[in-house]
């Protein structure tokens, strides 16, 4: 049966203005990017009024509808508020509707893209969407109890990809935890990233107005919007060996250790366990030890973020980056480090690739059960 998600949705707004020495749970953009993990934030640091946070509720995400981030809330923490950067949906005809269902509705392909075409801004890096325009998504309704089983189905894919996740989470604090140890017990000396690499190295964009630089594609290109999760996530656009022959894009080998550097996602490091060329918002670094170059740029990102500059954009460069230094020990133990991380990365990278595989099937099956 066919309905307006007005219909089964309502956009209930109940502002919130926190307050100083109590503890409140932020459902925000930065928590959502953060394995969809609420703040936990005193009311003093809180400088602005947020949304009540009600049972039933989905939190749609008003910018940049692209990066899908939705959140599915049964039944929040206490004291839970969320960034107004998200609008609250909730359930409102509850004989009809599983909202799970819904949720796997509003993140499918098809309404971001409808969503991504109707978004407004003054650039395109900030696009938003408001609450009419999806009160105005239609949607076909099947029984509650195929919305169910869909739903159930979908869930079951969702909680492997997250199991996956958490072990990569684990396995890469198990390595920090070695490094610090390490770092803290033994003397060191501070050595750059230049020093220690084979190789470091920015990239490039063939012309976008050269169709054989793109069409049918099958070298992979990164860009930085790819960067920040553990591993690298496998690139969305491909091009061509005339077109890396004739432009700034460069190879990266696999396991190279990659960094955002434009913009609000400067300082972002990935693993890279494959193949690619990279743009110029890219660095990359190859050498013997990036097992060790990685686990301590993964952990000191927040200052590689600080260390951008800019008037119009805060960036960072190949010649910053190649000058940071980093406390690294005697060549025994850094060896040690390496023997020891380069087995537990193989295992990150593997279930980067399961969890590769798994996000693409169940977006296929969303597409197909929804359709």
């Amino acid at each position: 049966m066919k309905f307006k998600v007005a219909d089964l949705l309502s956009f209930k707004k109940k502002s919130v203005k926190p307050e100083p020495g109590v503890q409140y749970h932020v459902y925000s953009l930065p928590g959502f990017d953060n394995r969809q993990t609420p703040e936990f934030l005193m009311g003093e640091d809180i400088k602005s009024t947020k949304y009540a946070v009600q049972p039933k509720t989905i939190l749609m995400n008003k910018l940049n509808v692209g990066f899908k981030r939705v959140w599915l809330i049964d039944q929040p923490l206490d004291n839970s508020i969320a960034s107004t950067e998200f609008i609250p949906l909730s359930v409102s005809s509850k004989d009809e509707l599983n909202l799970q269902y819904m949720y796997y509705f509003l993140t499918s392909r098809e309404v971001t893209e409808v969503l991504k075409k109707a978004s407004t801004g003054t650039s395109n890096s900030h696009q938003r969407i408001n609450a009419d325009l999806i009160a105005d998504l239609d949607i076909d309704l099947p029984s509650l109890r195929e919305q169910k089983l869909i739903a159930d189905k979908l869930a079951t894919l969702d909680s492997k990809i997250t199991l996956n996740q958490e072990i990569n989470d684990n396995l890469l604090e198990l390595l920090s935890v070695q490094q610090r140890q390490l770092i803290q017990s033994r003397p060191t000396s501070l050595k750059s990233i230049s020093m220690l690499a084979t190789k470091t190295m920015s990239g490039g964009t063939p012309s976008r107005k050269v169709d054989s630089y793109w069409l049918d594609g099958t070298i992979p290109w990164l860009k930085t919007k790819e960067i920040g999760d553990i591993v690298a996530s496998f690139p969305e656009e491909f091009i061509t060996e005339f077109g890396l022959e004739n432009s700034a894009a460069k190879m990266m080998p696999a396991n190279s250790v990659v960094v955002a550097m434009y913009g609000n996602t400067s300082g972002e490091v990935s693993w890279l366990p494959f193949e690619s060329t990279m743009n110029q918002a890219t660095y990359s670094i190859d050498s013997s030890v990036n097992e060790y170059l990685y686990v301590y740029l993964r952990n000191a990102k927040q200052e590689l973020h600080n260390m951008a500059t800019g008037s119009a954009q805060q960036n960072l460069s190949k010649k910053v980056l190649d000058a940071y230094e980093i406390p690294v020990p005697d060549d025994e133990h850094l060896d040690r480090f390496s023997r020891l991380a380069k087995p537990v990365m193989l295992k990150i990278g593997q279930n980067a690739k399961q969890i590769q595989t798994l996000v693409s099937l169940r977006d296929r099956l969303l597409e197909t059960l929804l359709g």
